[in-house]
This record gives C-alpha cells, structure tokens and sequence, in this order.
C-alpha cells in the first residue's frame, strides 16, 4: 500500500509540473497575440509543433516594429517561385532590407522548418545586435547560442534541449517574449523601443506583464490619471479574453540579475583557495560521510591538473547532493548513481526524475564528468574535448561562465544559485 501511494504522488506531480509547463507556454503565447507578435493559425497556437522560416520571419519582422511597412511594400520584381501569396509582402520586404535571404535565387524555402540558431538570430537581429564575421559584429549568424545566452536571451537548459530535440512553436514564443523583456544594443528594452516606434502600446505592455523602467511607468499612469479626470465616460477597460494562468517559477532568469557589491569574487580557474585540510574539517562538522570525505582527494587530484579551484568544486558537489544525500533527494538519486553535481543524461529530462539523471561507473568518473564540464563553462583551454565522461559537453557552453556567480541563471536557472556555494567556501576559509 505504502509503495502504491509513493508512486501515485510520484504520477501526481509530474502531472502538476507538466500542467504548470503547458500553462506557461500557453501564457507566452497569449500575452504575445495580446501584443499582437504571435497569431497563431486556424488550428489554435499549434505550440508542440515545429515552426517555418516563414513564420519565424513574420515574428522577426513585428519584433523589429516593421509589419506594417511590409504589408505596405510594392514588389518590383518576384524571385522567388515558391512563396504563397499572403507571405510574398513579408518576404520581398525583408529581403530588399537584407534581412533574409532565400535558399537558392529562386527558392525561399518558407515551409521548412526553422532551426533554434536561425530564430535566435532573428531575434538578435530584432534586437539590433549584428552577425557577421569582421570585428564589429556580435555574432556569427549560424551560432547565435553563446551570445544570446551571454544577453539572458536564453539559458542552458534550453540551449541542452535543442541539442538533442526540436525546436518547437512553444520555444519560440518563450524567446520572443522574453526578447521584449531584454536590453537590445542600446540599452532599452526591446518592448520601449517598439512603444517609441508606435509599433507598441504601453498598456498592452505592462499587461503582459513586461516591467517598463519607471520613467515609462509614471508617464503611462500620468496619462491614465488625466484620462480619468477628464470626465470621459465612454471610456471602458479592455477586457481580454485570456484565461487567468498561474505565475510560473520558470520565468525567474529571465528577470534582471540580482547584484551582490559586498560578495568577494572566485574564479573557476585557479588554485584552491583553501587548504585540504580545511575543507576536510569543515565537511566533517557537518556531518559529511566517509565516503564524501574521501572524495576531497579525488577533487584536489583531479582539479589540479585541469586547474581549477578544488574547493568550489567539492562545495558545489555538497550543494547538488546535499551532503552527499545526508539531505534526501527529491528526484531520488543516491550515492550508486556517482553523480556528484546532478548532470542529467545527453538528452535531458525532468529534474524529478531519477532516469533523466546520468549514472557514473564510480565516483572517479563522475568527478570526472564534474570538472569537465566546469572547464568548458569556464573556458579551459583544450575544451571543448572530445573524450569525455560529461554527457553534456556541449560546445556552446565554452567560457560562457569563468566566475563562481557566473553559474547562477546558466548552470541552474535561479539567479542566486552560487550564493549557497558562495556562503560554503566563506565557512570553509574560516576553518583553521
């Protein structure tokens, strides 16, 4: 009975973490048609299907604030044979902008699926940030990735799962949503600079729940107040037929990063900063196991010939297995798993499920798999490598992280990931 009910509640809040999925791809995708970026089809949002380039064009171009103008284009001269009709405005507009090109000089090719690099580029492009290969690009066109995570564009769980998986309608939403609620190349948001264009209004952008610098803010609610005082009776709220979604946690990297001014700064790169033996004193007053003080050794051994900092390393294992499980996994790994930093499997899978999780054939490989994969964050020379027991040594990755506070909001998604290893390696240094 006891295990029946165990695996009823383990059934029940996958289902309750896959709802809460759904509803937030559901919520980008309604706050989006809101703001008039994504319509969606006859078929509804169609969120679990594969997007087109053409498609993936029509966002780029209403991220950019350029719809209309496009609606607008006389065409001179058709190139293209196989662009259907309502989408030949869009097309030929980007096109004589040098937005896009086709696939040959007389195929664009609008029906075949897009790729996450290329979407990302067009909405770096939106952005005003340039690809290309000279010094004043930011970005090479078809490996966006870095770059766009380097701008909280994106983070590395997305940028995992699209390694290994489709890039759907669903990710596309959560990016361009996302684009409006970051800085572009000049600073201001992407939803201020398509307010300023006319392409935007402010109350549909604060409704969708996309925060205005306060400037923006007090002159929308001056407006407001004067409206209400003007006696206008004939004006009535808008009433939108969006359903009430829950806020989803998910959506935390995506705000503005956190500063912490007093926090001492730690490279991933370098010697330990502590002593062996003080790492050893501190992991036993709290309680660590034998076998988590053995791994010290392995950590020193290993670390010190990739050069990296032991110590971070050792404190971030202690963080991700709790003590080495002396705190109870809620995705149910233990110490058979040798899994020191919770690295799931190539193709991903859900936190709270042991099987996504990859299994080490000892605690030396796992460390192993740790350090590698801390490296290539950190941009080590020689990685990316191509042995190597990290499952998900993906080359986007390289140097994207070269500081402890680096791998808040990149190796987890919560923006004060590092402060608990941060507060570990101030405790171990006070050790004598």
């Amino acid at each position: 009975m006891k295990k029946w009910f165990q695996t009823m509640m383990v059934v029940m809040s996958l289902c309750f973490f896959c709802s809460l999925t759904v509803s937030a791809n559901e919520d980008y995708a309604y706050k989006l048609k809101e703001l008039g970026v994504f319509q969606g089809s006859d078929k509804g949002f169609e969120l679990e299907r594969q997007p087109t380039r053409i498609e993936g064009l029509v966002i780029m171009l209403r991220l950019l604030g350029e719809e209309e103008k496009a609606k607008q284009f006389v065409i001179e001269k058709e190139l293209f044979e196989d662009v259907p009709e309502w989408a030949k405005p869009y097309v030929y507009y980007a096109y004589a902008k040098g937005i896009t090109k086709g696939v040959s000089e007389t195929s664009f090719a609008p029906e075949v699926t897009l790729q996450s690099y290329a979407f990302l580029t067009y909405t770096l492009r939106a952005m005003g940030y340039k690809d290309g290969v000279d010094d004043t690009a930011d970005f090479i066109w078809d490996q966006p990735e870095l770059f766009a995570m380097s701008k909280n564009l994106v983070n590395e769980s997305q940028l995992s799962n699209w390694s290994v998986q489709p890039f759907y309608r669903k990710d596309a939403v959560r990016v361009a949503y996302t684009a409006l609620k970051t800085p572009t190349d000049s600073g201001k948001l992407l939803a201020q600079v398509l307010i300023e264009k006319g392409s935007l209004s402010k109350e549909k952008v604060v409704s969708a729940g996309i925060d205005l610098p306060e400037s923006n803010q007090q002159e929308s609610g001056q407006k407001s107040n004067v409206s209400e005082q003007s006696g206008n009776s004939e004006a009535k709220p808008e009433i939108s037929e969006k359903p009430v979604l829950p806020t989803i946690p998910s959506e935390k990297p995506e705000e503005i990063k956190p500063e912490f001014p007093d926090e001492k700064s730690y490279s991933l790169i370098g010697p330990a900063s502590a002593t062996k033996g003080q790492v050893f004193t501190w992991a036993k007053s709290k309680g660590m196991s034998q076998e988590g003080l053995d791994l010290i050794d392995i950590y020193f051994e290993i670390c010190d010939k990739k050069g990296l900092n032991p110590v971070i390393q050792y404190a971030q294992m202690c963080h991700e297995t709790g003590f080495l499980y002396k705190v109870q996994s809620l995705a149910g790994l233990n110490t058979s798993f040798h899994n020191p930093c919770g690295l799931k499997v190539t193709e991903g899978g859900d936190g709270f499920v042991a099987d996504s999780h990859k299994r080490f054939k000892d605690w030396y490989e796992g460390i192993e798999a740790h350090t590698d994969h801390t490296a290539l964050y950190a941009g080590v020379s020689g990685y990316p490598k191509t042995e190597t027991p990290d499952p998900r040594h993906f080359k986007f990755l390289k140097g994207t992280a070269t500081m402890l506070s680096d791998l808040s909001g990149k190796w987890a998604p919560s923006w004060y990931y590092h402060r608990k290893i941060y507060q570990m390696l101030q405790e171990i240094e006070a050790m004598p």
